[in-house]
């Protein structure tokens, strides 16, 4: 299942929803938060770059835990693990209608990889 959520400081969120003991996300950031959350680590990249990095996806699940512990979330509420992406989801990008419903098959298409990625990290993580 895959879910739209919005949290200010993000431009959208995905929650995808697995059989599983938990959820995960997918982000479209907002870049003015994003790079803040890059000066704050003392990364200046691009971005793209910034989605990308290990220590910034960290750092906004880390931002997204405490928002949802702040706002009376049970910690089995809180994603476990989340993407980054760069580009929203629009009509344009033909992953959503242009009445904004989602189009789950085109999303799991180009999404599959990503969401294998975070359940298996969290089935074995290292």
């Amino acid at each position: 299942l895959i879910f739209i959520v919005m949290i200010p400081f993000f431009f959208s969120i995905w929650w995808i929803i697995k059989i599983s003991p938990f959820f995960s996300f997918q982000i479209v950031p907002s870049k003015v938060h994003l790079e803040a959350i890059g000066h704050k680590l003392g990364k200046v990249l691009s971005y793209d770059d910034l989605v990308q990095d290990p220590d910034i996806q960290e750092a906004v699940l880390n931002e997204l835990s405490k928002h949802g512990l702040k706002r009376g979330l049970e910690k089995f509420e809180i994603p476990a693990a989340l993407t980054l992406i760069p580009e929203p989801w629009t009509p344009e990008s033909g992953v959503i209608t242009a009445a904004f419903k989602l189009k789950r098959k085109v999303i799991q298409n180009l999404y599959q990889r990503d969401i294998d990625r975070m359940y298996a990290w969290q089935s074995n993580p290292t």
